[in-house]
């Protein structure tokens, strides 16, 4: 009641001031004296601020009237602003007398007011410090009043302002004995309504300690309140007692002016008894019902002793709730996800700022479908219109979907949770939450199933902890969203189980047992003891004591997880112990299998260190593999031929920087190779920059031309130390191999950036032993007898691998100062070999010796096809010394001069047989042939007539031969073919097929002197090469056959038609040839 007085108070000070005056001065002064009298006496005996800035006319008759416009008062303290565009007056004089100020007439038109929120205390002041009210002098009393157009703005804080006109107000005494009553018509908030009643006077209302009966009736288009019984209000208390009626069907209407935001819609229906003091207002036999079937429901009955201090509060309610904005709020103060529905019950007492809930009931929908329920009672203080809890007991279940709600719980989006069943109660004492007796199950299917069961003391702090766990997870995103990515690979299926316990400053897990079904089939268990703590809100490992046991199926999955790549994909098994201080990584006795722990193909054993704060990785370990089984033969080289390899690795991994302190590898058969590293590589997972000393030993060349396919030959033991440096796409070997005595320097180049990997450089030597090469092998030709004559031809098989060409660009320097064998020297050595594309070329390989020498240009082109050209220019090579260096009995010795040029192409050995040509000449001076093995150089052209024409024994010898062939499409056709022995002279001329082996020879001997039993006759020599007939011809079938030759001497052709060969012969060294 007290902001209604604070609006009727200043006017009537203004009119008692006006009476004051017009007792006092009468007919003194002017009207604009009046007027300023009449405005200091306001300002300065009041708390209000007068202006009055339009007219003013005082008229002081027997009854005085007033007239003023454009007049304004103001609070001192600005919280309300009262604006009146005219005011008239009249007043009875002798009234006065008697302390009574008696309006006669009292008409008031377009009144603005405006009430400040923030300023105006309107609640409960229990003790009003003004004394400016206007009572301590006179009592106004009202035969007639007016007022029209007033309108009122409510400013409230952050929301709308609130409007109320008062179109028309009329008070009436017709009686004049102190009832008046009152008719009202305005809007409030654009809705109108209308007021009818009657109160005694406002002498009584205002000054009286005697009750004053109010009845007043409030009808709107939305709302109707009665108000009946009695009031006083005086200066030294106000008493009320009053019954309150209200009902409104249209509810969403009229709380929208209050509440804008969240207006609610229904019905409402509402009394009570307003009963007491100014100090001590109750409220009996409450009884409030909203109903909105779609949004709330609401039930409340009872009493409140004390309105301003809820004491003595008994209270029942239960309500129903849908309204959005509403559950917004609680969704927002609970923290358990939005809510869809909530439904509640119980009895509100209190005393005070004490207050408990009794019989409590609750239950609830969130929009995820999680069903919540719980029962009990709670205590709770109401301190500044907060609200803190105190003693609680609460029994709650939980059922449905679930992932929202966690979200909410570990903020952040979870998915794939299922469905919950749980059910706690929670203890509170106002301090701290204890949830206890905790059943929680989590079911997603086959995706998730999660139990828990124990309790949670202090649950605002997560203190004091005892959980029992067990998990089941298929899904692989879900712990990734609780755990750091570093700590679990991905997995398809993980269980856990265990004890949670909480630690000062995190939590324990004692006993921990986790069994991870990673990619593939994999299967990681862990089973120990680990301590974690939340960080940056993830669980993180601070202390971790665990036993680690690996089951995986596939090798070259499992090591594809730490990028490295291995083709074996045979079972693995590792185990170890996992030490982790949330800094430091250890995993000590560390054992790695792969294939059977009888025949391993790979072992591990030793230990892992990882230290985060350093970015530093260390490995240290024993190893034992299988090569052949483990890795791929690479383009260049293959660890196959090792069989089992030991060793021991040490490394250690800083920032982007590994560095290798000790990698030492030993053949465990026969220990053929021992091979030891040490270096660093650079950005592993880019460049791959490298820098390695390396050492090695062989047991002999044999098992290095094994790594690469090769058929090295070599006795001695091989060793080597040198520099590797390079990066992912080239590298570089410089250093030193030795074999058995010969010293080799290495400066080779290797790159990968192209799609085929290149090799150049040079191999150079002061000295060569021939003998630590074992050359004696080459000699070894039995596998050979009956292979291609084509491919003998070329040594294709041997020494040009067509097959291969195409894995790798080659150029080659290779330069040899000397070359020692038994009984003979190579002065130089040098050779340039390149391959480009499948395009092999050696131009030149020079060999040059005592007296003579070796050219050899030699271009292999296998892009499309096979296209070979070969040039061979000897000089005085001395044969019995060269073939020495092999395996004896040596086909044949002299010195031989030869001069080849061929070219061919094709698709295969047919083909390259068929398209050959060139020419192809010979010259054997002083000499021997073994008879059963003369094919070296003649295509069994020797063995095949010493063998049907001379003696038998094993050596012939041949005091000179020559051999000159011109082939054409495959077909060799002898252009001279000669040769002497101590006993005959022997020509010949023919052809031979190269493609179809097949061989057309006449063979005509001159006979020197008598040799018994020596035949002299002309021969042919016809069909397969391997196994030709021979026939025995007269001379005059030679004849024939020679094609109507005219003399048997003519096929002898002289030896000076050889060209550059006899040119070569004539400038030899050696004594004078015998075949000049």
């Amino acid at each position: 009641m007290r902001w209604i007085k604070k609006i009727f108070v200043p006017l009537i000070v203004l009119f008692a001031v006006f009476a004051l005056i017009a007792g006092i001065l009468l007919t003194v002064l002017g009207d604009d004296d009046y007027r300023k009298i009449l405005i200091s006496l306001v300002n300065s005996n009041t708390e209000l601020t007068l202006a009055i800035e339009g007219g003013f006319t005082l008229d002081l008759s027997s009854e005085p009237s007033l007239t003023a416009s454009q007049v304004s008062l103001q609070s001192a303290s600005g919280d309300y602003d009262i604006q009146i565009d005219v005011i008239e007056a009249q007043i009875k004089l002798s009234p006065l007398l008697d302390g009574i100020l008696w309006f006669k007439t009292l008409k008031i038109n377009d009144v603005d007011i405006h009430i400040d929120e923030r300023t105006v205390q309107i609640a409960d002041n229990r003790e009003d410090s003004s004394s400016a009210n206007g009572t301590d002098f006179l009592v106004p009393l009202i035969e007639r009043a007016a007022i029209q157009d007033l309108e009122l703005i409510y400013r409230r804080p952050n929301q709308p302002e609130i409007y109320f006109n008062l179109n028309d107000l009329q008070i009436t005494d017709e009686n004049q004995q102190g009832t008046y009553q009152l008719s009202a018509r305005g809007e409030l908030a654009g809705n109108e309504y209308s007021v009818d009643g009657q109160i005694q006077s406002l002498t009584d209302f205002l000054q009286s300690d005697d009750a004053v009966p109010l009845n007043l009736n409030i009808i709107g288009k939305r709302l109707t309140l009665s108000v009946i019984g009695t009031v006083s209000s005086s200066a030294d208390n106000s008493y009320a007692d009053l019954e309150l009626i209200a009902h409104t069907d249209e509810l969403g209407v009229i709380s929208g002016i209050f509440f804008p935001e969240s207006p609610v819609a229904g019905n409402l229906s509402a009394s009570a008894r307003l009963h007491g003091v100014d100090d001590k207002l109750s409220l009996k036999q409450i009884s409030l019902k909203l109903d909105n079937s779609d949004q709330l429901t609401l039930d409340v009955s009872g009493d409140i002793a004390d309105i301003y201090t809820w004491q003595g509060t008994e209270l029942e309610f239960s309500t129903t709730i849908k309204h959005e904005h509403i559950l917004q709020n609680i969704s927002q103060d609970i923290g358990i996800g939005a809510l869809g529905e909530l439904a509640s019950s119980g009895r509100l007492s209190g005393s005070g700022e004490a207050m408990q809930i009794s019989g409590l009931t609750v239950s609830a929908i969130t929009l995820s479908g999680l069903k919540i329920s719980a029962s009990g009672e709670t205590e709770f203080n109401i301190s500044d219109d907060q609200i803190s809890y105190a003693n609680s007991i609460l029994d709650v279940e939980m059922s449905g979907p679930t992932s929202d709600f966690f979200s909410r719980v570990f903020k952040q989006k979870l998915s794939g949770l299922g469905n919950m069943q749980a059910s706690y109660a929670i203890a509170g004492d106002g301090e701290s939450i204890n949830i206890e007796n905790i059943k929680l199950k989590l079911d997603n299917g086959d995706q998730l199933q999660i139990e828990l069961a124990g309790k949670i003391n202090n649950f605002s702090s997560i203190q004091q902890i005892d959980l029992n766990f067990s998990a089941n997870i298929n899904d692989p995103d879900i712990l990734q969203k609780f755990i750091k990515p570093d700590i679990l690979p991905e997995y398809n299926q993980i269980t856990l189980n265990g004890n949670l316990k909480n630690l000062e400053n995190g939590y324990r897990l004692d006993p921990f047992k986790a069994s991870a079904n990673i990619d593939g089939g994999m299967v990681l268990n862990v089973d120990g003891t680990t301590d974690l703590a939340i960080i940056n809100g993830k669980l993180t490992l601070i202390n971790v004591n665990t036993k680690l046991q690996l089951d995986a199926p596939s090798t070259s999955q499992t090591m594809s997880l730490i990028d490295i790549q291995v083709p074996y994909d045979g079972h693995l098994k590792a185990t170890g112990e996992l030490k982790h201080d949330g800094q430091h990584i250890e995993i000590n006795n560390f054992v790695a299998i792969a294939g059977s722990e009888q025949e391993p193909v790979l072992k591990l054993d030793g230990s892992l260190k990882h230290d985060p704060a350093r970015n530093e990785l260390s490995l240290e370990s024993d190893l034992l593999f299988d090569p052949q089984k483990l890795f791929d033969k690479p383009q260049l080289f293959s660890l196959d031929s090792l069989g089992t390899v030991k060793g021991k690795v040490r490394l250690v991994s800083v920032n982007d920087v590994i560095k290798l302190e000790e990698l030492d590898l030993t053949s465990v058969s026969d220990n053929k190779l021992s091979y030891k590293l040490a270096g660093t590589i650079e950005n592993p997972k880019t460049s791959k920059n490298y820098n390695f000393n390396s050492e090695f030993t062989a047991k002999d060349l044999r098992v290095i031309g094994d790594l690469f396919g090769k058929n090295f030959i070599g006795s001695g033991v091989i060793s080597g130390k040198g520099v590797l440096q390079g990066d992912k796409d080239s590298g570089i070997y410089k250093g030193n191999i030795q074999i058995g005595k010969s010293d080799i320097n290495t400066d080779l180049h290797l790159k990968f950036d192209n799609e085929r990997p290149s090799l150049s450089g040079s191999l150079s030597s002061s000295i060569i032993h021939l003998e630590d090469f074992d050359l004696k092998t080459i000699g070894d030709r039995e596998d050979k007898k009956d292979s291609p004559i084509i491919e003998n031809l070329f040594l294709i098989s041997n020494y040009i691998p067509i097959d291969s060409l195409g894995g790798v660009d080659l150029s080659l320097k290779v330069d040899i100062e000397k070359v020692t064998g038994t009984g003979f020297e190579v002065d130089t050595v040098d050779a340039n070999v390149s391959l480009d594309d499948r395009l092999l070329e050696i131009k030149p390989l020079k060999v040059k010796f005592e007296g003579g020498s070796l050219l050899l240009e030699t271009e292999v082109n296998t892009r499309e096809g096979v296209e070979i050209k070969y040039k061979l220019d000897a000089n005085d090579v001395p044969v019995e010394k060269l073939f020495t260096q092999f395996k004896s009995p040596v086909d044949f010795n002299g010195t031989v001069n030869m001069l080849v040029d061929l070219q061919t192409r094709g698709q295969g050995l047919d083909d390259i047989a068929e398209n050959l040509n060139g020419t192809y000449k010979l010259v054997l001076e002083n000499g021997q042939i073994q008879t059963e093995n003369a094919d070296f150089f003649m295509f069994d052209l020797f063995g095949m007539f010493v063998g049907s024409f001379a003696s038998k024994e094993d050596f012939t010898k041949i005091t000179c031969a020559v051999a000159s062939l011109d082939i054409n499409n495959g077909i060799a056709e002898t252009q001279a073919l000669q040769w002497d022995t101590p006993t005959m002279k022997v020509a010949g001329t023919g052809t031979i097929d190269l493609k179809n082996e097949t061989i057309d020879l006449i063979m005509v001997p001159d006979k020197k002197k008598l040799v018994g039993g020596l035949i002299v006759t002309p021969i042919k020599i016809s069909g397969p090469i391997r196994d030709p007939e021979i026939e025995i011809l007269s001379k005059g079938g030679a004849l024939g056959s020679l094609a109507g030759a005219a003399l048997l001497p003519q096929i002898y052709i002289p030896f000076t038609s050889m060209g550059r060969l006899f040119n070569m012969v004539v400038e030899s060294d050696t004594d004078e040839s015998p075949c000049l």
